[in-house]
């Protein structure tokens, strides 16, 4: 949604000044802070858990956000919380890449997995403005919370097949480091 939201703003009736502040300054200010408490969270509760329950907390903002009012302050303050919420998914997401990578040739993985990380970014923000296109604001939130939702129920399943068929490997890479 980052990629979409000034898009999509004159649907909540945004000034200009407002979408560059909330898209731009605040949004990396708030995103950063966002990573910090993202960081936190993984080292208390485990970087799956911060991962999964970061990726749902976004899922709710474009929920709330697709049935709120559409007024500047909802388009404020969904923006922001949507960049929150993206910040601890951005701290959970690098927590996982840095324990799947081990030490060698460690900059070379970081960077292949980062890069794959990065693909799904480009597919949602293809999917995101064909459903506005189509269907409209509200359609557009609801998929992207939809779609991520769905997301997270794969990727849990295939972890716990992964952590049942290799009990072994399950305390490196896959589950939570305690």
């Amino acid at each position: 949604m980052n990629n979409v939201w000034s898009a999509v703003a004159p649907d909540w009736r945004a000034s200009p000044d407002m979408v560059a502040l909330v898209t731009g300054v605040l949004n990396g200010v708030i995103a950063a802070v966002g990573c910090v408490a993202g960081g936190w969270i993984a080292d208390r509760i485990g970087i799956w858990w911060a991962y999964f329950g970061s990726g749902i907390a976004i899922a709710l903002v474009a929920v709330v956000m697709a049935m709120m009012p559409r007024t500047p302050n909802t388009f404020s303050l969904g923006v922001l919380a949507y960049a929150f919420t993206n910040g601890v998914a951005y701290a959970a997401f690098s927590a996982i890449v840095l324990v799947a990578i081990g030490r060698g040739a460690a900059s070379t993985k970081y960077a292949t997995l980062c890069s794959f990380g990065n693909l799904p970014v480009v597919y949602m923000t293809a999917l995101d403005g064909w459903v506005h296109d189509h269907f409209g604001t509200g359609w557009m939130l609801h998929t992207d919370g939809l779609t991520g939702a769905v997301c997270i129920v794969v990727a849990m399943f295939v972890l716990h097949l992964i952590n049942r068929r290799t009990p072994a490997a399950s305390g490196a890479a896959v589950a939570n480091p305690a």
